[in-house]
Parts: structure tokens; C-alpha cells; sequence
């Protein structure tokens, strides 16, 4: 038998009383008690450590659980290729139709200019800008008869508010210096509900 006394659990019970139990070898609390304690305890004997590591290891088992059920099949895998493929050949053909829709705005627009050329020019004579607008707010230009001041298209939008669209028209620099930049002009809508 060994010589050192061991002492009782320093411990209360849940009634208040000290616990009778003899502490463990080299610690001031018994089995049961030694359990909760966080205080001067190891990590790996950290109630707390070891509730969240038994946490983890349950969601890690549901997890696999529930994704090895549900997880990346090869038929899956298949659909959602099958969706990027419908979707990249929809956007080709929705660019192929605005190019289509492009082309036969600009010949429409080349028959206006063909009957109208010779008004428009008396009407306005330091020039005219054919353009039309489209629903991605994109403004295509058609024809300018401006030869002395060309016309930098890339600063040119508009938007669409209530029954209003209003044109920012492009930045012009004249032949005698006059600048028009940010110059913005509303139109009515002629069809509100299109």
C-alpha cells in the first residue's frame, strides 16, 4: 500500500454537501467531478473541448449522411452541363437576332434616309444623325452627314423614366472650338406601354 493519504473530492454535490469520493492521483476532484472541471484542467480533459468535438463529430456524420445521398451524381453532373449548354446556345441566339434586328433597323433607316435625305439637308443645314435606341440601351447610329465634326459615340446613353427617354447626347468639339458636353434631352414616349 502506498504511504500518500489521498484527499476527498473538493467538489459540492447538487444538494450543496461536499462530495465523499477520493480525488484522482494528481488533481482535486474525483472521476465524476473531474468531468466538468475547466479550471487548471488539460485541454483534452476540458468539459467544453469535448462537448464541441462530440458537436462536430454528430453535424460531420449527418453531413456525410445527407450529401452522400443527395451529393454530385454523374447524371447530376450531366444536367448541369446540359443547362449551361442551353443557356450558352439561348445567349448565342439572342446575340444572332439583335444582329439580325441591328441589320434590318439600319435598312429601314436607310430607307428613311433615302426619302427624306433631301428635306432633312434643307431643313438642317450643318447636319443630321440618324440613330435609334435600343432595349438594352444601346444607341446605334445610322448615318452622319457631319463632315467638318465627327461625333464620339461612346459617350452617348439613355434611360427610360415614367414616359420619358432621356437622350445624353454624345461630347462634341466644333471646328471653332465650341464644346457640348453632358447635354441630356427628354422625348415622350410615343408607345408608354411597349
Amino acid at each position: 500500500m502506498s504511504d500518500v493519504k489521498r484527499k476527498t473530492c473538493r467538489a459540492k454535490t447538487v444538494g450543496g454537501k461536499e462530495c465523499k469520493n477520493l480525488a484522482k492521483e494528481g488533481t482535486e476532484y474525483c472521476w465524476l467531478h473531474s468531468l466538468s472541471r475547466t479550471e487548471n484542467a488539460r485541454w483534452w480533459e476540458d468539459s467544453r473541448i469535448q462537448a464541441l468535438i462530440i458537436i462536430l463529430a454528430v453535424v460531420g456524420v449527418l453531413a456525410t449522411i445527407y450529401y452522400g445521398k443527395t451529393g454530385a451524381t454523374k447524371e447530376g453532373q450531366a444536367s448541369i452541363e446540359t443547362k449551361q449548354d442551353t443557356n450558352l446556345q439561348a445567349t448565342l441566339d439572342t446575340k444572332a437576332e439583335m444582329t439580325s434586328l441591328k441589320k434590318l433597323v439600319k435598312k429601314q433607316m436607310g430607307i428613311l434616309d433615302d426619302e427624306n435625305s433631301v428635306t432633312w439637308s434643307n431643313s438642317y443645314p450643318l447636319g443630321y444623325v440618324l440613330l435609334t435606341l435600343t432595349t438594352n440601351k444601346e444607341v446605334i447610329p445610322f448615318k452622319e452627314t457631319f463632315t467638318k465634326n465627327p461625333i464620339d459615340w461612346s459617350t452617348c446613353s439613355f434611360s427610360v423614366i415614367k414616359n420619358i427617354i432621356w437622350v445624353t447626347l454624345p461630347d462634341m468639339t466644333l471646328s471653332n472650338g465650341d464644346k457640348y458636353l453632358g447635354i441630356i434631352i427628354g422625348v415622350g414616349r410615343r408607345y408608354p406601354y411597349c
